[in-house]
């Protein structure tokens, strides 16, 4: 990890003081090294890319955040501990999680997986906080969203949501490790669409995965 990343993340912390200032004995550059060094171990990745992260706050207060290859765009690290990890896991995880195509259904992969790496870390960490925080609106959400899979092949509201929601229900039949092997499964592909993902979890002895996967993409 670079010195200039490291300021980078130093500098951010100072900036976003004001946002951050009823957080005791919370940092978030701390709490992101927490995280990188997580998945490097989730991911079985010795070097974690550098990432250099601009923050809009408190200019810009309405909006999300994307990842770029070595960039991620927020327009704030948030307001509390578990929106702040929220974001810098969800973010960070989409080094691994992603290839799937964007504009169509296909992008289930990318979110899902980047949601499933930040409820891992939540869980490996024993933070109830954070697994809630990103996992209970998506429960709540769950029932009046479109299927993964649209008949058309574009891309559905609740992308972030539903694949979600389906894993938890996989996570509570397979339990942690198992979870792992799942998420990994997806960044090691080299062809990254739902077709080869349900070949990979098969041939990694996670039929039952894969099935169930197969069943609920148009529900």
């Amino acid at each position: 990890m670079s010195c200039e990343f490291i300021s980078e993340l130093r500098r951010l912390s100072k900036l976003s003081a004001e946002a951050v200032q009823n957080l005791d004995h919370f940092d978030p550059l701390k709490e992101y090294m927490h995280i990188t060094r997580y998945n490097g171990d989730l991911f079985q990745k010795v070097n974690i890319p550098t990432l250099d992260i601009a923050c809009a706050s408190p200019y810009i207060t309405s909006g999300g955040a994307y990842r770029r290859k070595d960039f991620m765009w927020c327009t704030s690290l948030g307001n509390d501990e578990a929106e702040i990890s929220g974001l810098f896991a969800h973010e960070t995880a989409h080094i691994w999680c992603t290839g799937a195509d964007t504009g169509s259904w296909e992008d289930w992969l990318n979110e899902t997986t980047a949601e499933w790496a930040s409820l891992l870390f939540a869980l490996k960490n024993k933070d109830t906080r954070l697994f809630h925080y990103i996992l209970q609106p998506k429960i709540e959400r769950y029932p009046a969203l479109p299927p993964i899979k649209t008949p058309d092949g574009t891309r559905p509201d609740g992308v972030h949501d539903k694949g979600t929601v389906l894993f938890y229900q996989i996570y509570k039949d397979i339990g942690f490790d198992d979870m792992k092997r799942v998420i990994r499964c997806f960044a090691e592909l080299e062809n990254k669409n739902t077709g080869e993902y349900l070949n990979a979890l098969r041939k990694h002895g996670l039929a039952y995965v894969a099935d169930t996967i197969e069943e609920n993409l148009e529900k």
